[in-house]
């Protein structure tokens, strides 16, 4: 099997399936927790905190791709999980001493989307340096990007069907478990060519300007960030509408979001599936 071949992206996809299952759950819950304790403003509230959550790739893109090419990948992998993992353990102290308010929660918000937008093209970056035959290389990349969705679709069902169980204040606290787990995962793959800091910042910088020249040459790419782009726009309410339709139009509680949100997933694969046929 594929996955055993290649016993460090094994690892990899280990670190970022459990990491992102957590995003899902932390998300869940806050937004559970926006419409909950906000329940005249609740739908704009969560807008906003969806905004937030949002920001930190549109402002600092470049920053990030710099940073991310010029630090060694198990670095800045194991680095973004730790630091995620204790901002969701203090987000989680903060609401069960009931001291959370939107303010913080739109801090907390904020930091943890910024620590992503880092994890996540590290995660793209370290694919080719674990796989490194071609042939294989392109399930690699299919693993890695559906593991988006298997995490979002077990997050979400977990995340929702817990709500009730543990309560929002448990649940956040414990979700910074699994940012520490995919760190500990993480922290023991062995990158073949991993490069220390200094050896590609000189790289980086000169190819900047030159990259910054060539959308021209490059206007399929950039038709197709602009098309995804739409895409993201359009599918992103779907986190802002379910919460708070399950809430206010069906005053259903929150095993009711994790039926909803489970059926939302399936009709994806379900798709995915179909078109393959």
């Amino acid at each position: 099997m594929f996955l055993f071949k290649y016993r460090e992206f094994l690892k990899l996809w280990l670190g970022q399936v459990t990491s992102q299952a957590g995003n899902k759950v932390y998300l869940i819950a806050m937004s559970w927790w926006i419409i909950e304790n906000n329940p005249e403003n609740g739908g704009f509230l969560l807008g906003c905190f969806m905004i937030a959550g949002v920001l930190p790739a549109m402002l600092f893109f470049k920053f990030m791709g710099k940073t991310v090419d010029t630090n060694p990948t198990r670095k800045m992998l194991v680095s973004c999980d730790l630091i995620t993992s204790t901002l969701l353990a203090s987000l989680g102290w903060l609401l069960i001493a009931n001291k959370l308010n939107f303010s913080y929660a739109l801090l907390f918000g904020f930091a943890i989307a910024a620590v992503e937008g880092f994890f996540n093209p590290t995660v793209s970056k370290a694919v080719p340096e674990l796989v490194n035959n071609e042939a294989d290389l392109e399930s690699a990349v299919a693993y890695q990007s559906s593991t988006q969705y298997m995490a979002s679709f077990g997050g979400a069902m977990l995340g929702a069907g817990l709500i009730n169980l543990v309560g929002i204040p448990n649940l956040v606290a414990l979700t910074c478990l699994n940012f520490f787990i995919s760190a500990m995962i993480e922290i023991t793959i062995k990158f073949p060519n991993e490069v220390e800091a200094a050896s590609g910042a000189d790289a980086v910088d000169s190819a900047a300007g030159e990259q910054a020249l060539n959308w021209k040459k490059h206007s399929f790419l950039l038709q197709m960030l602009i098309g995804f782009g739409l895409v993201n726009l359009f599918a992103t309410p779907d986190l802002l509408i379910m919460p708070v339709y399950v809430q206010r139009a069906l005053h259903a509680k929150a095993d009711v979001l994790a039926l909803v949100e489970a059926a939302i997933w399936m009709g994806i694969l379900a798709g995915a599936f179909w078109l393959r046929i």
